[in-house]
């Protein structure tokens, strides 16, 4: 590894402001010479470059009846986790359809965009939404928003699009794409499973607390297939406090 960096901070030694600041402390072509210069160049290059040597983004769908993207397709400010670093204030695009990041470096060129790796991108929030890939998927290729997590359950949506064949004019073909849909999972004493209503969610409830579960949804009157998220919020931390307390007792 240290031959790349080798490679990369000598590139960098013309550059007056390296140099300048560069004390040399140590024997040219030494290893520790080739790690000091490469901390200095760190710290004078922009960490997120390390973002931008992606793949840029050229839209398949420039044609398409509605877009693949998650709510209205608009940019959104947000942090990214790539490479086990956190980078902040990056504008971004959530592509639902294939599941994969888009973000754009220059705001006065919305057009110029980047695919981030999902293979080096573990999370990102975008506005106040969390997503980030789930351990027990065994695909790894899917991002899940976290919509509860606590200690005894959690709880995640999944968003996606369909895409169809339009047939037009000719031999011309465009796409549509479908509404947004989402599914949505419970993860429970280390069990991930997807629920679509009241009754597949009661399933996944533990019997020590599915019937003051059930009788909450009742009080409330929450129908779970079309609960907005506070009430599936306010549904969860329900679940979370009675299942600490069955917990306790069992303690």
């Amino acid at each position: 590894m240290l031959s790349l960096y080798r490679v990369f901070v000598l590139s960098f030694l013309t550059i007056a402001s390296i140099s300048a600041g560069f004390s040399q402390t140590s024997e040219p072509g030494s290893e520790e010479y080739f790690q000091e210069l490469y901390k200095l160049t760190n710290e004078r290059v922009d960490p997120n470059q390390r973002l931008l040597n992606g793949i840029y983004y050229e839209n398949p769908y420039h044609d398409a009846i509605g877009h693949p993207f998650l709510n209205e397709g608009d940019f959104h400010q947000g942090s990214v986790i790539f490479q086990g670093t956190r980078f902040d204030q990056v504008r971004m695009k959530y592509d639902v359809y294939q599941q994969q990041l888009l973000i754009s470096p220059k705001a006065d060129d919305p057009m110029m965009m980047i695919l981030l790796s999902n293979e080096f991108l573990s999370e990102f929030y975008m506005g106040e939404a969390h997503f980030k890939k789930h351990p027990l998927d065994e695909e790894g290729n899917t991002f899940y928003q976290v919509i509860w997590e606590e200690e005894h359950i959690k709880c995640f949506y999944t968003w996606y699009r369909f895409r169809y064949k339009e047939v037009g004019e000719g031999a011309h073909t465009k796409f549509r794409f479908s509404d947004l849909k989402h599914n949505r999972y419970l993860e429970i004493n280390g069990k991930l499973s997807r629920y679509k209503n009241k009754g597949s969610f009661l399933k996944l409830i533990p019997r020590e607390i599915k019937s003051q579960v059930k009788a909450y949804l009742k009080t409330n009157a929450i129908k779970l297939n079309t609960a907005d998220m506070e009430q599936i919020k306010a549904v969860l931390q329900y679940c979370q406090k009675e299942l600490s307390q069955t917990n306790m007792q069992i303690n």
